[in-house]
């Protein structure tokens, strides 16, 4: 399926999804997640398709969540709790979309992939991304936690909570470092690498990568993966209503608009740790 917000192209036994909102950084608008989910329902459906690739058009796979369109619907929810929580819910419930896919899924990640964004590519089964890709949740500063806190399963306590600590991003060869994607590659060898890849896993029946993937979820779900993450919304919702957050985001993104908030934030966070602290090495 071709819809407004995300293309579908077939060639072989790959179907490759492309977030198309070029214009927004690929922001994950409501529209735009219920498309993707449906385009990633339909491609396991297919018994022709063995693997499913997820992009992003233009400078950025994602820059995380839409927060505009919503900016009401947001409002209304910081004064309940519940209908915070029901609202990341929902952003969940995408999300766990890709992971229960009977067929394998890959991320492939360039530029921008923040925030939401991170979630998509996180809950995807394989990551390959540009070297130059900048990967992190800068929300953490001062919204809220993430609705689906996945990173402490796949690069551990350490790692996960410096990321969420600082809200600091981390380009695509520390992000390879660290186990949180599988490949990193000059930006210009993007498209190739994955082609690769995916010519790999192609030549597997795939009945076979249906398995080794259900074998493989089947684990993380035994140690509590699912239970760990339905933390997600609940500490987000908690985080939207902590009188930090207040201060810091909401209050005066009401009051003087979201891009205020967002150059104000880069005030208070010049520069980036991992990189000063590189450069203390040298």
């Amino acid at each position: 399926m071709n819809a407004e917000n995300v293309l579908c192209e077939r060639k072989g036994k790959v179907c490759r999804i492309t977030l198309n909102r070029p214009d927004k950084l690929n922001a994950l608008s409501r529209a735009l997640m219920q498309e993707l989910v449906e385009s990633v329902a339909e491609a396991e459906r297919d018994d022709d398709i063995s693997v499913i690739v997820i992009k992003g058009a233009g400078r950025a796979f994602s820059a995380g969540y839409d927060l505009e369109p919503s900016a009401k619907q947001y409002t209304n929810a910081l004064g309940d709790p519940a209908l915070d929580r029901r609202l990341m819910l929902e952003h969940q419930r995408a999300w766990w979309r890709l992971w229960d896919c009977a067929k394998p899924v890959i991320a492939q990640v360039h530029g921008y992939c923040l925030a939401g964004g991170t979630e998509l590519a996180m809950m995807c089964d394989l990551v390959v991304a540009a070297e130059d890709a900048r990967i992190g949740y800068p929300p953490l500063r001062d919204m809220g936690s993430p609705v689906t806190p996945i990173w402490p399963w796949l690069i551990g306590a350490r790692w996960a909570k410096l990321l969420y600590f600082t809200g600091d991003t981390i380009d695509g060869r520390q992000a390879e470092a660290i186990g949180m994607i599988n490949f990193a590659v000059p930006p210009d060898k993007l498209d190739e690498a994955v082609a690769l890849l995916t010519e790999r896993l192609v030549n597997v029946p795939v009945d076979l990568l249906i398995l080794h993937k259900a074998q493989v979820n089947r684990a993380f779900e035994v140690m509590g993966i699912r239970a760990a993450l339905s933390s997600g919304p609940e500490f987000d919702a908690l985080g939207h209503s902590s009188e930090g957050a207040r201060r810091e985001f909401f209050t005066p993104a009401f009051e003087k608009g979201i891009k205020w908030v967002f150059e104000k934030r880069a005030e208070r966070f010049p520069g980036n740790l991992f990189d000063s602290i590189s450069a203390l090495k040298k």
